[in-house]
């Protein structure tokens, strides 16, 4: 069965043509898209999560269930997951979504279904829990750390650094690539999302996805790594054609 994971540098919402993939992909399975998330101001979160729903929305999927991570029974989740036909995991406290998915049964349930290709979709903290190795910025903990921890393995041999750009990540990325020699390292910045398709790098769209291959950054355009010479070479070569 073919696997879809939708990674998103920031929270929502979806990038409009990752929406619409992550839409049609779920209109093939029964059931509703499930979205976890942590609750914090009751009020505010009644807007914030119609972000992770709006786009898909607009574009026709109106079948949703929004569930509360912590204060809604961890077999209701397990339940609700395991008949979904979509599942979102929130941005915010990773070590906390850490915490209340992958060191439950969700976690498994949530493994199951992707294996069965039922899409999932991870914003920031989500994002970064979906791979087997889930990195933490010094910037997303109170002891200003570099942590690792288990993920939810949905994605091997690959680590991921969220706002990238708009956190000034280029040390914690960096440290990643170091902490992971022989894995797949990005960079995702907001407003930008990769889709991976049985686990492989099939299309990302937004602002920027870096990598750190050989101790040398590289922006990734089309899935593949370009040096800053070479990017620089690409757009004046773009130029030179417009005029």
């Amino acid at each position: 069965m073919t696997t879809n994971l939708f990674l998103f540098g920031g929270g929502p919402p979806f990038t409009n043509k990752l929406a619409e993939r992550f839409r049609k992909i779920a209109k093939k399975h029964t059931g509703k898209v499930v979205v976890l998330y942590i609750e914090k101001n009751l009020q505010k979160d009644k807007t914030y999560t119609k972000k992770y729903i709006n786009t898909l929305r607009k574009k026709g999927y109106n079948d949703f269930c929004l569930l509360p991570l912590g204060t809604t029974k961890v077999a209701e989740v397990v339940a609700e997951v395991e008949n979904s036909a979509g599942i979102i995991i929130g941005a915010g406290n990773t070590l906390v979504y850490a915490k209340h998915i992958v060191d439950t049964a969700i976690g498994k349930a949530i493994k199951d279904a992707y294996e069965r290709g039922v899409p999932v979709a991870g914003f920031s903290a989500g994002a970064l829990i979906s791979p087997s190795e889930c990195v933490i910025s010094p910037r997303d903990n109170k002891e200003r750390l570099f942590k690792q921890r288990k993920g939810l393995g949905l994605l091997n041999n690959t680590v991921l650094v969220a706002h990238y750009q708009q956190w000034e990540e280029s040390k914690h990325l960096r440290e990643t690539a170091t902490a992971f020699p022989t894995f797949q390292n990005y960079g995702i910045n907001e407003h930008t999302g990769i889709y991976f398709r049985d686990g492989t790098f099939f299309e990302m769209e937004g602002d920027g996805v870096f990598t750190i291959i050989d101790q040398q950054l590289h922006a990734v355009i089309n899935k593949e790594p370009v040096s800053k010479l070479k990017l620089w070479q690409k757009i004046r070569n773009f130029f030179l054609k417009v005029r």
